[in-house]
């Protein structure tokens, strides 16, 4: 016998635990366990690639249209399965009457649960299972049944009767009313029905009302009257509305009730004379709600409003008088005081510094307003003070005077020139000064400043003038000479 190469023990061992790993190269793990599927015969640790198998559908599932129940071992050594190729068999539909059976769905292993309508009660199971019943699936109890909750049969009053007829069934929802004999009154509810607590027994909406003699007192108010139910007797459920006389104001409830225990319920109002709601002031307010009415005597006092104080000597609080009207302690708070105002070159006109108070600036003549033309005193934290800074009064001010030709002013270079400022012209030797010698500076709208004038000019005189000049002057002694001649 040839030998061949012999390999080292150790390789032998190595290879013996390498070749039945799962996932080894060229195969596949024992194929998936599927809860609505399985294979038939015994199941391998490894299978080769390309290997192909085919599920079969467990009890209570039946495999989907268009599904395939085969997976095959592929080149990734991984299974090709299809998501649930097996479905569940369904169950027939379920029908509760006077009831309802909650069901998500019909199919192996689905859950019904029973419950009755308002009224009725469950008699049988409250829930079914869609279970492998043979080849196939069915719920593995009958449907329950809902039956009308019984009632016992209503109580009995002496002295009186109900509407329920003698060995009458009453079930959930059923009333009867109760009457009494004549001359008594039916107290509590004239009518109960059936109904439940535990949706399961039956029991009547209450007790049933009694038949008894009530007759209640002739109800009189002092300084009221009655707007209806008039008397002579009252009897149990009677009412009557009360009203006040003109000047009194009612206290409690203006309807009472004729009660069982032969009395009016509420307690009979009361009429006092009263004050409507306390006067509304400028100057101050009442703390927390106000009534539309308050008895003779009734004090209130009253708070300042924000801006004024408590002046001295006054009182805050207002009583209720007999006559019906509210003592007032006149003008008991007075506005805050605002500092006094001064504007330089100006006034601050102010009738008064209290609180509300207004001031209207306005400037001297030659000045101008620059800012607000008015303040305010207003509420500031927890005092008052003016809303706004005092203005400025500034002297009105004019251009530089206009200069003429061969002549000069006596105005200064660089000079300011406001309100009142005057120049005075002068022309060079040899010539005459025309129109104003002088010019100041004014205004016509209080706020911008011009020259009460054009400035002159300087002209000379010609020769025909001067010789028309010489001769009106001796012409005029010529005359003057001959007056006193002649005188």
């Amino acid at each position: 016998m040839v030998s061949g190469p012999r390999c080292p023990p150790g390789l032998w061992g190595l290879l013996a635990l390498l070749l039945p790993l799962p996932g080894a190269r060229g195969t596949c793990d024992s194929p998936p366990r599927l809860h609505f599927a399985e294979l038939p015969g015994e199941v391998n640790n490894s299978y080769p690639v390309g290997t192909k198998l085919k599920y079969s559908c467990r009890p209570g599932y039946i495999l989907s249209s268009g599904k395939s129940p085969f997976v095959t071992c592929l080149e990734n050594s991984k299974w090709s399965v299809e998501a649930e190729f097996c479905e569940g068999r369904r169950c027939k539909p379920l029908e509760l009457e006077n009831g309802r059976a909650d069901i998500t769905d019909l199919r192996f292993g689905a859950r019904a649960n029973f419950s009755c309508d308002e009224g009725y009660r469950l008699i049988g199971p409250t829930f079914a299972e869609c279970v492998i019943v043979g080849n196939g699936v069915d719920w593995n109890t009958e449907v329950p049944l809902c039956q009308a909750i019984p009632c016992p049969p209503p109580p009995g009053i002496t002295q009186g009767s109900h509407n329920g007829q003698s060995g009458e069934e009453f079930s959930f929802g059923s009333a009867v009313t109760y009457k009494c004999d004549p001359g008594l009154s039916l107290i509590g509810e004239a009518s109960i029905h059936c109904t439940t607590k535990d949706h399961f027994n039956g029991e009547w909406s209450g007790p049933a009302p009694e038949c008894k003699v009530v007759k209640c007192p002739e109800p009189e108010v002092k300084n009221g009257r009655k707007q209806s139910g008039f008397g002579p007797d009252y009897s149990y459920g009677n009412a009557v509305i009360f009203a006040c006389d003109s000047g009194y104001t009612l206290h409690g409830s203006s309807s009472v009730r004729c009660e069982a225990n032969n009395s009016w319920v509420p307690s009979l109002p009361t009429c006092l004379r009263t004050c409507d709601s306390p006067p509304r002031l400028h100057f101050a307010e009442l703390p927390g709600g106000v009534n539309n009415s308050y008895p003779v005597g009734t004090k209130l006092q009253y708070s300042c409003r924000p801006g004024y104080i408590l002046s001295s000597g006054k009182s805050p609080f207002v009583t209720c008088l007999e006559n019906s009207k509210w003592s007032v302690d006149p003008e008991f708070c007075e506005g805050r005081r605002c500092k006094p105002l001064e504007l330089e070159n100006g006034r601050a006109d102010v009738t008064d510094l209290r609180f509300g108070a207004r001031a209207d600036f306005s400037c001297d003549e030659g000045y101008r307003l620059i800012g607000p033309t008015f303040a305010q005193c207003v509420i500031v934290g927890n005092g008052v003070d003016w809303d706004t800074e005092v203005p400025l009064c500034q002297a009105i001010p004019c251009p530089p005077p206009p200069d003429i030709t061969q002549g000069s002013h006596n105005g200064q270079s660089g000079e300011e020139f406001s309100f009142g400022s005057a120049v005075t012209y002068k022309c060079d030797p040899g010539l005459s000064l025309i129109g104003e010698a002088s010019i100041h500076c004014t205004t016509k709208d209080h706020f911008n400043g011009e020259w009460s004038g054009p400035a002159p000019e300087c002209k000379g005189l010609n020769t025909g003038t001067v010789i028309a000049i010489g001769k009106m002057r001796v012409i005029l002694a010529v005359l003057i000479t001959n007056l006193f001649i002649r005188q």
